[in-house]
């Protein structure tokens, strides 16, 4: 836990802010039998777990003046195609996408396994929390045109389960600053 709180703080620090990501896992937890209907895959206990979510994977709510009033949210991550399968039990194409880390790897030409581009595709979850509009709430999770699964909002607390964390509080909007902040003023002179 210690090594994945200071990755998730390099984070808030290096970009002012970061989300954590804090749910329910139904595959995480102790190994409690094999399913009755396939006896090779495992059953687990479940377990809440806290995924770490960079600013640039969560489009909130514009209009939102902070994370307890956002009504929804759109997480978009790259994951390998055989990933979206072992997830939802579903075959979908690759397309032409490449993580971040493909890309600066490429710049600086180093030399590291490589995975096909082919093989990334971006996975979209839309989080709304239940309202006029969406009685129930809705959580939708998609890749290209393809609906991967679609479900009521999980949680009776009614927010996001998405939790900001800023480096230093921002000053004009919801999201938080960096030193890079307050060093861009003094560059100017």
């Amino acid at each position: 836990m210690i090594t994945s709180t200071q990755s998730f703080l390099f984070k808030v620090a290096t970009y002012g802010m970061s989300y954590a990501f804090i749910h329910w896992d139904a595959r995480d937890g102790e190994a409690v039998g094999a399913n009755p209907d396939d006896p090779e895959q495992l059953l687990f206990l479940g377990n809440v777990v806290m995924d770490q979510v960079p600013a640039f994977e969560l489009a909130v709510q514009p209009s939102a003046a902070n994370m307890q009033t956002a009504r929804w949210a759109v997480r978009t991550t790259l994951m390998l195609r055989e990933d979206v399968w072992d997830r939802w039990d579903v075959e979908v194409e690759g397309g032409a996408t490449r993580s971040i880390t493909q890309d600066v790897q490429a710049l600086g030409n180093q030399s590291t396994q490589e995975v096909a581009v082919g093989e990334w595709v971006e996975v979209h979850q839309l989080w709304h929390i239940p309202s006029k509009a969406v009685p129930k709430g809705l959580v939708l999770t998609w890749t290209g045109t393809r609906v991967l699964e679609k479900k009521a909002f999980p949680y009776d607390h009614g927010r996001l389960p998405f939790v900001q964390c800023d480096l230093l509080p921002g000053l004009v909007g919801r999201e938080g600053r960096t030193w890079v902040n307050d060093l861009i003023p003094m560059q100017i002179d």
